[in-house]
């Protein structure tokens, strides 16, 4: 019985270890197939885009900037049909009608004359110089329109920096928390504590880490507002000493009359004067010389015919063509073209007040943002070299262990400050640039092009 059972047992380890292989080769299998999946199943890698780029990308692709390259082809191909009326004009009639004195049930016109334009009192050149402005006025709002968009862009991206360093500073102050936590927990240990001690210490730490992701939210909005400006799935990248060496130029507060928008005040101005000069020339006949042919279709009966006959007659000379209003409208429409006048400048004279205003405000902002600056690095220098002399204190029962936590979250305030200072700075700088006309070729390499007026 015994002999047996030892020959029975002998066979089994070889199909247990049969089993375990199997088992091994089957887990071995899963993982691999789960890696392949999560690998499948990642998410593409996000390319990176700094500001130059963000604003290339946006002006393709933004959607005002677009509106106003549309406008800008709209106003060009009304000018050159303006300037196609100076060529010769052929006009042609074909008038089918119905003669009630007839056997028959219709009659026939044609008319085809061809003008020569001659003289018309100056009334095409002033429509043609008009639309000529008003071309120019379209080029300077889409101008105006990509340097807001770029201004709101670089915005952003500033307040993107800002946060990523906040970001940064957060850490090191989470970081600082936790090494006092430590040295927390060496008293205690020590019975140079208390355990409510530790206990604030975790709650500066919690804190702290709210802070931490409070920031981390602010940086993901600021960075979802730039993928909408763009209009592409992109991670913005760049630090606030970036965009400070491209920002290093000043703006005068007097250099606003040639901005884009008053420039295009200025163009709708001068489209207005240009309009009372062709109102003016509307009062008077247009001259041109041509040749004018008709042909008509004389049906039965006609001064005394037997049949029908076609009628053909061509004349050679000088044609006029004018409008006479006997209620005096060309009057009225020289008063009215007059009065849109005198509105397009004081258009043209609220728009360099707007501006300067604007341009006013923001070199108070960025002055503020400076004395901020300054302020912040001041408090941060002073609270750093107070923080150990706090600690010693603290360390000799001479200060309070929350005075010790209250200067480091002084510290991490200050910082913030001064990084919130700087990004205002920033963007104020863009904002002036951008009034200016400047911003977008600012940023953009030298060899970059963009519509100008």
């Amino acid at each position: 019985m015994t002999s047996d059972t030892h020959v029975r047992s002998s066979g089994q380890p070889p199909r247990q270890a049969g089993r375990i292989l199997l088992a091994v080769l089957t887990i071995l299998a899963a993982m691999q197939t789960a890696v392949a999946a999560d690998a499948s199943a990642a998410p593409q890698a996000v390319d990176g885009i700094d500001l130059p780029t963000a604003v290339r990308a946006m002006r393709s692709s933004h959607p005002s900037i677009r509106q106003a390259g549309f406008l800008v082809e709209q106003r060009e191909s009304e000018e050159r049909a303006l300037q196609a009326d100076r060529w010769p004009v052929v006009e042609y009639s074909l008038r089918p009608g119905f003669d009630p004195e007839s056997n028959r049930d219709a009659n026939l016109q044609m008319n085809l004359s061809l003008q020569v334009p001659v003289y018309d009192f100056g009334m095409g050149r002033a429509h043609r110089s008009a639309a000529e402005q008003r071309t120019a006025r379209f080029r300077h709002l889409a101008v105006d329109s990509e340097e807001r968009a770029a201004a709101e862009l670089s915005g952003e991206f500033f307040e993107h920096a800002m946060w990523s360093s906040a970001g940064e500073v957060a850490g090191q102050h989470l970081e600082t928390l936790e090494d006092v936590r430590r040295k927390i927990e060496m008293r205690v240990s020590a019975g140079l504590a208390d355990v409510s001690d530790l206990q604030r210490a975790e709650v500066s730490i919690q804190r702290a880490q709210l802070q931490q992701q409070q920031v981390i939210a602010r940086r993901a909005m600021a960075a979802d507002r730039i993928r909408l400006l763009v209009g592409r799935d992109v991670q913005p990248v760049g630090s606030l000493e970036d965009g400070e060496r491209r920002l290093q130029t000043d703006v005068s507060l007097a250099a606003v009359d040639d901005s884009p928008s008053v420039a295009a005040a200025e163009a709708e101005w001068r489209a207005a004067r240009h309009d009372v000069e062709a109102a003016r020339a509307a009062r008077f006949p247009a001259i041109s010389v041509g040749v004018a042919h008709n042909s008509y279709f004389l049906p039965d009966g006609t001064d005394g015919r037997s049949g029908s006959e076609i009628v053909n007659s061509t004349q050679y000379g000088v044609f006029l063509s004018g409008r006479m209003s006997l209620g005096g409208g060309a009057r009225h429409r020289v008063q009215a073209a007059r009065a849109a006048s005198l509105a397009a400048q004081s258009s043209y004279d609220t728009e360099i007040m707007r501006q300067r205003l604007a341009m006013r405000a923001l070199s108070n902002e960025m002055e503020d943002a400076r004395a901020r600056a300054g302020s912040a690095a001041q408090q941060v220098a002073l609270l750093e070299r107070a923080r150990n002399l706090y600690w010693q204190e603290y360390m000799l029962s001479k200060r309070r262990l929350t005075d010790v936590f209250e200067i480091e979250r002084d510290i991490y305030m200050a910082r913030v400050d001064q990084l919130r200072a700087r990004a205002d700075l920033l963007r104020v700088k863009a904002e002036q640039l951008g009034i200016r006309g400047r911003l977008v070729d600012t940023l953009l390499s030298p060899g970059s092009t963009r519509m100008d007026p």
